[in-house]
């Protein structure tokens, strides 16, 4: 069999579908990288370690969050402590793992369906292997963030969006709905989408469907607004907190250009990959059935761009169904041999960038001093020197030390001689310190993994607090 029926071939598929589920696994079990500060606080912090959360506490922590993500998750982590895992650290993992599989599982299961009958054989396997194995796909899709717990109902809702578009069948309308409800629930902006249901509505002109999407609609937010108010008490509470609090306070928070997701999105199809003029490509045909993905993403992402207040980790929730977008692209330069080099390119950096980001963890300097204060429990007191500790993930342990932020200019302030006290440095503030460091000596140096170290080197403002951190103790003290 040649090379190119093989990869075609449903043994191939299968061998994808596997290799994609492995490297989800390996990387919910050894990468505990954090990907942003607010979804260490926000969720990982309140689901971590059970024994020491109560619901309440939690609910009243989430302020303008839906405290759906918070209640299902915490109580996922409370029924683990029960049977006997008592580690936050073994907690986490298992959350993770799960929501990884979850994920897998919706991707794996209904992305290649879109394909179904495509005229090209590669397309439904291509759409296998960029959902499990895309490069940012198996660290993102297996981390508690809103926007990853957002992300498989917001696909399942364009799927059936997909089902009601090819068949005409109303009853998908409603699934559809219900779907992006969920989605909705998990990240508010996800229901920007339903605009995208209702374009589909209107271009079939069928008005039997736009009274099942509007009589759907409504009984969905009530449901959701019922459940929300089951456990905080107020009937959609956090979403009118949210919509209050973004009027308000949304443009002082990072203020990019309109085009800032756009040039996010080429940038992810590793270029110059999809740079061709696709001559022979019928648009049209290729592109019909998937035309509620295109208006899925093209909505989102148009919302998104509109808002003044934008990062990257908003685009989560769509990263899924913008891989499919690049399918029939993909397939075509397939198709074409003399464009194949471009399939190889891909393939080739996304491989790298594949093991680079699945198996180095993000945060991994201040992860790495939580797992050197776990091993040494006599540590009772941190001394942060400025800024060093913007995350401090105390969550992953069960006792962790006080911390006490002493600023630049106090730093001369610094007498403590006693082994229960540790001063943590970060690299770029330790010239500052030879004076009083005389009678300490470092103990620990924890590094950034590679690609955050180059995110330091490349945009240092944004990035000093992944670099180098570094521990002082007394030099008479236990190393």
């Amino acid at each position: 069999m040649s090379f190119s029926k093989n990869i075609c071939s449903e043994r191939f598929r299968n061998l994808l579908v596997i290799t994609g589920f492995v490297v989800f696994c390996l990387t919910a079990i050894l990468n505990p990288g954090i990907v942003a500060l607010d979804d260490y606080s926000c969720i990982v912090s309140q689901i971590i370690p059970a024994q020491n959360l109560s619901f309440s506490a939690v609910v009243l922590n989430q302020g303008i969050r839906n405290p759906l993500a918070v209640t299902i998750l915490l109580s996922l982590t409370k029924i683990l402590y029960k049977i006997g895992v008592e580690s936050p650290n073994h907690q986490i993992e298992v959350v993770r793992l799960l929501i990884g599989g979850l994920n897998f599982f919706v991707f794996s299961c209904f992305g290649p369906i879109f394909f179904r009958g495509n005229s090209v054989a590669i397309a439904p396997n291509l759409a296998i292997g960029l959902l499990g194995g895309f490069f940012l796909m198996p660290l993102f899709f297996s981390r508690p963030m809103i926007e990853v717990l957002s992300a498989p109902f917001l696909f399942l809702s364009c799927y059936e969006s997909y089902k009601y578009w090819s068949s005409g069948q109303k009853k998908y309308i409603a699934i559809s709905v219900f779907c992006l409800t969920l989605a909705a629930m998990f990240r508010f902006q996800s229901g920007i989408c339903f605009v995208s249901i209702l374009v589909l509505i209107f271009l079939k002109r069928d008005n039997r469907g736009l009274s099942l999407f509007i009589l759907s609609s409504l009984l969905f937010f009530v449901l959701s607004g019922l459940v929300e108010f089951n456990i905080t008490g107020r009937f959609h509470g956090s979403l009118i907190d949210y919509i209050q609090y973004n009027l308000s306070y949304s443009s002082g928070y990072g203020v990019t250009p309109f085009y800032t997701f756009l040039l996010l999105l080429f940038g992810l199809t590793i270029p110059p990959t999809i740079l061709s003029k696709y001559k022979n490509l019928e648009w049209r045909k290729e592109y019909y059935n998937l035309f509620p993905t295109v208006l899925f993403v093209g909505v989102f992402v148009l919302a998104h761009s509109i808002v003044p207040h934008k990062e990257e980790r908003f685009i989560i929730p769509i990263l899924p169904l913008f891989l499919l977008i690049l399918v029939p692209m993909l397939t075509h330069l397939w198709k074409e041999k003399k464009q194949r080099w471009r399939i190889y390119w891909f393939a080739s950096v996304n491989c790298i960038l594949l093991f680079l980001v699945s198996f180095n963890a993000p945060q991994s300097n201040v992860l790495n001093l939580m797992r050197y204060f776990e091993e040494r429990p006599d540590i009772k007191i941190i001394k942060s020197i400025g800024d060093t500790l913007v995350l401090y993930p105390a969550a992953f342990l069960l006792t962790p030390p006080k911390v006490e932020t002493v600023e630049i200019e106090n730093i001369g302030q610094l007498v403590e001689r006693d082994c229960q006290t540790a001063v943590v440095v970060r690299r770029d503030y330790e010239p500052l310190l030879s004076r009083v460091f005389v009678n300490h000596s470092r103990v620990r140096a924890f590094k950034p993994g590679p690609l955050e170290a180059l995110l330091v080197k490349l945009n240092p403002n944004q990035n000093t607090r992944r670099g180098t951190i570094s521990i002082y103790l007394p030099k008479d003290c236990p190393i």
